[in-house]
Order: structure tokens, then C-alpha cells, then sequence
């Protein structure tokens, strides 16, 4: 996913294809001995304007229980995705059934670090591009953090020069960008009445797990609303990773919290680098504020996880 790629994209939300991946996921719930049920609590206190839904995220399927529970309320919702998703093959239909790309800094380090080196970067590699990234930690000699630091190229459609500048304002800038378009695409659909789902875990888990600040800073950009979500025996009733279809008689149980205006952050620039570390901690406070509203919709099987390692995927193997 280039920046150029991202830029061109034309994200819509058809209902037509929207129904037909509802009608499938609908057929499949009801096949005889399946009947996956849902109940909702609390979906009448969503307000009629656009919003951002916030969920944990407990499987590789449920973004879409709140996709099928909207629709048959007259709902229609977006999502933000991971680029890896577009790039196995998913694009038109992701492009045409409101989805929008949402790079991360993980993503941008691996995809150049594989572009260079012909494979993503060990996860000791990672963090040390990560921690110089993150907090300005200087890069290790070696022949590995050398070549990123002084190969000139382009990384996914900007030019890196490194006379110019050094590679972590080469990617900040990269970020930024890419993340202007994001924002642009999402505010194109939210006019035209749609929700934005955001799961700010960013990663699967039976367990809530930390949020990231993205879902706070695109409430702060959008001027939109934060609704809390929390999904409950999604993965129970599905079972093991993979399964399309989900095993006889669950329920899944949909809790829809209050929505809420977060409190501004004077100065913040969305998405910015330089303003995020400025403000990384009004940030974190109201991220956090954010995952405890979804905490208190949970069962306790999904509550709070003890640590980052009960997410189902770790490390790297996030991003490629």
C-alpha cells in the first residue's frame, strides 16, 4: 500500500454488496443446527449523526456482528483496516464494502525493511527500529541498521534521501501522509451518514488488551462522538481461528455503552508525530478512559488482560 495507492482510493459503501455479505453471513447463522443468536442492549441510545464505534476484538470475524446488527437496524458502518488485508487479494471487495486502509508504524517499518532486505525485519530488528521511531533511540552500528539508515530509495511513494533527512523523519513524514489521506477518505463517507468502527486493541484477543491513541485522535479529527462496544462469546461461539461459519446455538452478546464527546486536546495534531509525543499524555489519559467504557460491557472472560502476550498475534507477524 503506497502513499500515492492510498491517495487514489475511491472508498464507498454499497449497500448492494453490503446486503449480499449480509445475506451470506445471514444464511450461514441459520443453516439448520447453527442458529447463532444476538442480542443487543442498548443500541437505541446511539445517536442518529455519525459516530466513532469503539469494540474490543476477540476474534478475526466479529468486526462483522456489528456490521450485520447495524444493517438490519439501518445502520451503515465503515471500518478501518490493516493494509496487509488489501494486500492478499481483498482490495475492490474491501474498497466497495466501506473499509478504508489505516497504517500503523509497524507497518511502515516492515514493509520498507522487506522492500530493502528482501524480508521483514526479527523482532529484535523490529524494536530497535521501533524504539528509534518511538523515542528517538539512536540505531545500533551494523551492517543491517546501516543500510536503512543510508540506502537511498523510495518507501511506499516518497523519496528517501538520506543527505536530506534521516530516516525516522523519512517515515514520520511518511505517516502523517498517509494518515491525512485515511482521515480524508473517512470524512468523505461520515457525510454521507456512515459510522466509523474502529477496534483500538489493534490485535485479537479473548482478552482486552491496551488501546492504541488512533481511535481517540480520529474522534478528535472528525469531530465525532466515541461510542463504547463491547462484543461478548464471539469467539465461543465460532470456535477455533478459521471458521466461516460458527458452531450450533451461540450467542453472542452485543453491549452498546453511552456515547460521549472525549475532551479536547488544545494543540494536538492529529496524527502528527512530533504533536503526538507533545501530547502523549493527555493522549493516554483519554485512551484509557476510552477502554475502561469498553471494560464495563464485557463479560468477565473478556476483561482485562494481564499482559500484551494473551493477544493471538504478537510481535512482527502483526503487520506482514
Amino acid at each position: 500500500m503506497t502513499l500515492q495507492a492510498l491517495q487514489s482510493l475511491e472508498p464507498g459503501s454499497s449497500r448492494r454488496l453490503t446486503a449480499g455479505m449480509v445475506g451470506l453471513l445471514t444464511v450461514g447463522l441459520h443453516l439448520p443446527g447453527r442458529g447463532l443468536h444476538f442480542e443487543v442492549e442498548g443500541w437505541e441510545t446511539i445517536p442518529d449523526a455519525p459516530t466513532v464505534m469503539v469494540c474490543n476484538h476477540t476474534h478475526w470475524l466479529d468486526w462483522i456482528a456489528l456490521r450485520w446488527v447495524g444493517y438490519w437496524r439501518h445502520r451503515t458502518l465503515c471500518n478501518w483496516v490493516k493494509p496487509r488485508t488489501y494486500e492478499e487479494g481483498w482490495d475492490r471487495f474491501l474498497n466497495k464494502t466501506g473499509n478504508i486502509p489505516v497504517v500503523s508504524r509497524g507497518y511502515l517499518i516492515s514493509a520498507d525493511v522487506r522492500s530493502l532486505c528482501g524480508e521483514p525485519p526479527d523482532e529484535t530488528q523490529y524494536r530497535v527500529l521501533r524504539d528509534h521511531l518511538d523515542e528517538g533511540t539512536p540505531l545500533p552500528e551494523g551492517a543491517f541498521f546501516d543500510k536503512i539508515a543510508s540506502t537511498p530509495r523510495d518507501i511506499l511513494g516518497i523519496r528517501f534521501d538520506p543527505s536530506a533527512e534521516d530516516w525516522r523523519a523519512c517515515v514520520e513524514r511518511l505517516f502523517h501522509q498517509m494518515m491525512e489521506a485515511t482521515l480524508a477518505h473517512t470524512r468523505t463517507l461520515c457525510a454521507q451518514g456512515i459510522d466509523l468502527q474502529i477496534m483500538p486493541q489493534g490485535v485479537t484477543s479473548m482478552r482486552l488488551t491496551h488501546g492504541h491513541p488512533g481511535a481517540l485522535q480520529a474522534a478528535l479529527a472528525l469531530d465525532l462522538p466515541i461510542v463504547p462496544v463491547g462484543i461478548n462469546g464471539f469467539p465461543q461461539a465460532y470456535g477455533e481461528k478459521g471458521r466461516i461459519f460458527p458452531k450450533p446455538g451461540g450467542t453472542v452478546v452485543m453491549r452498546i455503552g453511552e456515547a460521549y464527546r472525549p475532551d479536547p486536546i488544545e494543540g494536538l495534531v492529529p496524527f502528527l508525530p512530533s504533536s503526538e509525543r507533545e501530547h502523549a499524555e493527555a493522549l493516554q489519559a483519554g485512551t484509557e478512559a476510552m477502554m475502561s467504557r469498553i471494560e464495563k460491557l464485557l463479560d468477565p472472560q473478556h476483561g482485562p488482560a494481564a499482559s500484551e502476550d494473551e493477544a493471538d498475534v504478537v510481535g512482527v507477524a502483526r503487520f506482514v
